[in-house]
């Protein structure tokens, strides 16, 4: 729904009506009034998973989904990150589950253009995995997959399940390496002396990485040692 801030409050200007299978994220295109709306693959029919409209409900692209199956009422396993979507700086982005491209939107042609691969050397989770019960049991930690992406112009950050182990990494672009962080601790501010950044949102904007923190963890956080120690260099 779209609505307009007036004196006395918000004014309706206009709805769209989404058909099932609804998304599960959707994110403007900067620079645009386009939507990037991506589903889960949870049916195994869905014609498409990842669509861009405009804000008048008309279909600009798709990309069809190439990864249908036949779902086993077996398996009722699903996860966030079944689909994934982030902004950074002036695109949108997005991966599908079975895929271990990244792709941007184009907000001058509405392409939708590969721009990261997280090469899984093929153990990326596949299909089969929703539809045969007996092969998930019998392969359960020997597939791999990404949970959580986010990017600025000097990194990516990203969790991922690499054949059962989980990680967290932060991937250097300029100079191509990669940190890995305590996947049971966040990234420590040594340099303002504020609460731990947390990796798993997405928010990454205007080249700027944005973290929240829960207001009763940071009243704890503001009488511990840590914050009396570095109050001095909080900015």
């Amino acid at each position: 729904m779209e609505y307009n801030i007036t004196k006395n409050g918000f004014v309706l200007l206009n709805s769209i009506n989404l058909k099932e299978p609804y998304p599960f994220y959707l994110s403007f295109v900067p620079g645009t009034n386009n939507i990037i709306l991506s589903i889960c693959p949870w049916l195994g029919t869905e014609p498409a998973l990842n669509i861009l409209i405009n804000k008048e409900g008309d279909t600009l692209n798709l990309k069809s989904n190439c990864y249908k199956y036949k779902k086993s009422d077996e398996i009722k396993f699903r996860a966030t990150w079944d689909a994934l979507q982030y902004v950074s700086g002036n695109s949108a982005c997005f991966k599908e589950v079975y895929s271990d491209t990244v792709f941007s939107v184009s907000k001058e042609s509405n392409d939708f253009i590969p721009c990261i691969i997280f090469n899984s050397h093929g153990t990326i989770v596949t299909t089969k995995f929703r539809s045969d019960p007996g092969y998930g049991k019998n392969y359960t930690g020997e597939w791999s997959q990404i949970a959580y992406i986010s990017e600025v112009p000097m990194y990516i950050f990203y969790h991922c399940n690499l054949t059962g182990v989980r990680y967290k990494i932060i991937y250097d672009k300029a100079a191509n390496k990669k940190f890995e962080i305590d996947i049971e601790k966040n990234l420590k501010d040594d340099i303002c002396g504020g609460p731990d950044i947390v990796f798993g949102m997405n928010a990454a904007t205007e080249g700027k990485f944005y973290s929240s923190v829960e207001s009763l963890a940071l009243k704890k956080y503001v009488n511990s040692d840590d914050f009396n120690k570095n109050k001095n260099n909080f900015c």
